[in-house]
């Protein structure tokens, strides 16, 4: 992953020329008085409800810190509305324009960490908190040389999104309303089958194109037992899934199109079309996290009619991909800045402190969601255990307070004790994902493709990249 930071610096060295007469933390006044801040935001056209929220927490953090903390310099808050993007990261971090704290996908940590571009924050991170009650799966992946360099914020999960109504139509709906769980993929192929049959509609869909087809297919295979690569004693990769496993799991995905038809008829489809489908009720069953039940609603379907499972199991294991984001303190952040930083999270209810105006600000959180007609119930994933006093408040509000949809309908995917995570693979995900898509499409689009020959030319392509990484 270094190595890719690497070569994306050389690419853009010209526009890190032109920015580095601008380095520092983000845009900089120069006055000494106050303590300079860049916080993320969003525009008023991208999010007008968003944008008014920051605008108020911005605001009255100033006041705040001025009233809290006296004999300190006073903060000036500046909105930042940088999204983070590969291309242009590499370039950004050493120009020295990005903001003071920012968000990065969890993928991008490893990266970031071995290049340098973020602050060491372990002091902050035992001081407010953030280390109690914190899930040891996602600690492991913050921390370099005994240092923590991120902070997880947003974690999500994922399971299956189902339509309700193409379960009771097929029979897969318990009196009580809870959607029935396929214990095993074998089961959910059948599930599917039998959806078709009963309904006329795709039992299950899954992307295919944009690399989104490798992405969804790799937890299938850790599911059926697939290690993607290894770290060998040198410290360098290599490609291990040219294996059984591997083929087992594409043969699965085949089946699902050729033995069961229970795909949709196009089966070249990126994960917005899907959502789509999914949302006009063309479809019984979809990857899908809770963060993503706006979509649905917004494509027309009824929040009522939206159930979620989990994953079911493999042959070998009970695994699903976790994602999300973590905070990255820009590398040449002052303490000061980072301690403003810390002290705002708090302020806005995202730290670790629980009192009454941390609870408020939590509720009008999930109050301006229930606004939008979004459905509450589903639990987003937590960086932290179920005993944790913060995450059992949150569980409460989802599940108790603000829960507008029959708990039945989502129950089965709440509860995550009987799952394992995995993030995505450690290096070179993204082009796993493209040799991946290939077999995708193939298995999807051919009814004589060769999952086992399709697997090894995967491996194969996908070796030459790591030793492409390896050597770089």
């Amino acid at each position: 992953m270094k190595n890719i930071f690497k070569k994306t610096i050389l690419c853009v060295l010209s526009a890190v020329m032109l920015a580095s007469s601008l380095a520092g933390c983000g845009t900089k006044t120069g006055d000494d008085s106050v303590v300079e801040v860049e916080f993320y935001s969003t525009t008023k056209e991208a999010d007008e409800a968003s944008y008014n929220i920051y605008t108020k927490y911005f605001t009255e953090f100033e006041e705040y810190y001025k009233t809290a903390f006296p004999d300190e310099k006073p903060v000036k808050v500046t909105p930042n509305y940088y999204g983070y993007n590969p291309s242009d990261y590499a370039a950004m971090a050493v120009g020295g324009q990005l903001a003071t704290f920012y968000h990065v996908p969890l993928t991008e940590a490893k990266g970031i960490m071995e290049a340098g571009y973020a602050k060491d924050i372990t002091p902050w991170m035992e001081k407010y908190g953030y280390l109690e009650g914190m899930d040891e799966k996602i600690r492991k992946n913050i921390e370099k040389d005994g240092k923590i360099y991120m902070l997880p914020f947003n974690v999500y999960s994922v399971g299956i999104a189902v339509n309700l109504e193409l379960f009771e139509q097929a029979g897969y709906i318990e009196a009580d309303g809870t959607p029935h769980q396929p214990a095993t993929f074998d089961e959910l192929a059948q599930m599917a089958a039998t959806i078709r049959e009963k309904t006329g509609k795709a039992g299950f869909a899954t992307p295919t194109i944009n690399n989104q087809g490798g992405w969804r297919f790799t937890p299938v295979a850790w599911n059926f037992g697939v290690e993607f690569m290894k770290q060998d004693a040198d410290g360098k990769w290599q490609a291990t899934f040219n294996s059984p496993e591997a083929v087992n799991a594409l043969q699965w995905l085949k089946d699902l199109k050729w033995k069961h038809n229970a795909l949709p008829e196009n089966v070249l489809l990126d994960g917005g079309k899907i959502d789509s489908s999914f949302g006009a009720g063309e479809v019984a069953m979809v990857y899908a996290a809770p963060d993503g039940i706006a979509t649905y609603i917004s494509a027309g379907m009824n929040k009522d009619n939206i159930g979620f499972i989990q994953l079911p199991a493999g042959p070998e294991r009970h695994v699903t991909l976790i994602g999300g984001a973590y905070y990255v303190f820009n590398e040449n952040a002052t303490d000061e800045q980072v301690e403003a930083a810390f002290r705002y999270l708090d302020f806005i209810g995202e730290g670790r402190v629980l009192n009454d105006e941390t609870k408020e600000k939590m509720r009008e959180g999930l109050q301006a969601k229930a606004d939008k007609g979004e459905l509450i119930g589903a639990l987003p994933a937590s960086p932290y255990t179920d005993n944790d006093p913060k995450r059992a408040y949150e569980i409460k509000l989802y599940t108790e307070d603000f829960l507008n949809v029959d708990v039945n309908h989502v129950k089965l995917y709440n509860d995550q004790s009987n799952i394992e995570w995995q993030q995505e693979e450690p290096v070179e995900a993204q082009a796993l994902y493209a040799v991946l898509d290939n077999a995708v499409q193939a298995v999807l689009t051919d009814e004589n493709a060769d999952c086992a020959k399709l697997i090894e030319e995967a491996y194969l392509n996908f070796q030459g990249t790591l030793d492409l990484a390896n050597n770089g």
